[in-house]
């Protein structure tokens, strides 16, 4: 290989991660955060709680 490719080739090695990375960081800090829920009762107590 020539070193214009083997230059190449690590570029890419260090670069790809990186674009990983921000992609799913950017992917995260658009969702939307998960519905409210109604409250619920709660349950009695079993046997098995302590």
């Amino acid at each position: 290989m020539s070193l214009l490719q083997e230059t190449w080739f690590w570029v890419w090695i260090i670069a790809a991660p990186i674009i990983t990375v921000i992609g799913i960081l950017a992917r995260l800090a658009r969702r939307e955060p998960p519905p409210r829920l109604p409250p619920t009762t709660k349950l009695p107590p079993t046997e098995e709680d302590d």
